[in-house]
């Protein structure tokens, strides 16, 4: 770990935050056998990639994660834009007397 270095390239997280992957897309378990992963994009931690073994669930694994991560993402942007709308305008003064 380089305490000195403000970007966390190469560093593998404990705990992501939800907030911070943008994006999440699966790879592999196919008809070339290749390990099934899952990359996130994180804005914290750049590309992480998730490795499911080779076992005979590792793909069913993949798949559930997978789901599970997606519906997360959509949960968060739904609350998210709920909140936005839920925001009111800030209330603008009005002038009353003469002169207003």
């Amino acid at each position: 770990n380089n305490n000195n270095n403000s970007n966390n390239e190469g560093m593998i997280p404990c705990y992501l935050p939800l907030q911070s992957v943008s994006k999440v897309t699966t790879s592999g378990g196919g008809w070339n056998m290749s390990s099934p992963k899952i990359a996130l994009e994180s804005n914290d931690y750049g590309s992480i990639i998730l490795k499911f073994e080779s076992r005979q669930d590792a793909l069913k694994d993949r798949n559930d994660v997978h789901t599970a991560l997606q519906r997360a993402l959509q949960r968060q942007a739904w609350t998210n834009n709920k909140n936005n709308n839920n925001r009111q305008p800030p209330k603008q003064k009005r002038k009353v007397g003469v002169g207003a």
